[in-house]
């Protein structure tokens, strides 16, 4: 297990045998990732786990350093909602349009 500031970056099973050299390639990933939002309408102000993270204001919405995995995403414009799972990809950036009723 590889961890950096309390975040576990890669776990791996590996079987050690004595008198043997043990060789692994890893690829590290920071946990974290990016959001890219657009709404329909247009215009919405945005809540990531409840928390208002910002609006589309007729375009999209960037957000950076999200933490990977599992989110609750949530849109608002006067009377419209709409609320979506999402699930934020390790040092990516995932595009989410939610559509507001």
């Amino acid at each position: 297990s590889i961890d950096l500031d309390g975040w576990n970056l890669v776990k791996s099973r590996v079987n050690v045998w004595p008198d043997k050299r043990t060789t692994l390639n890893l690829e590290l990933k920071l946990p974290l990732g990016n959001l890219q939002i657009t709404t329909i309408p247009a215009k919405a102000n945005i809540t990531l786990n409840g928390r208002a993270i910002g609006s589309t204001k007729g375009s999209y919405l960037g957000v950076g350093k999200v933490p990977a995995g599992k989110h609750n995403l949530c849109a608002t414009a006067g009377s419209l909602s709409g609320c979506q799972a999402i699930e934020v990809p390790r040092e990516d950036t995932l595009k989410v349009q939610i559509k507001l009723k």
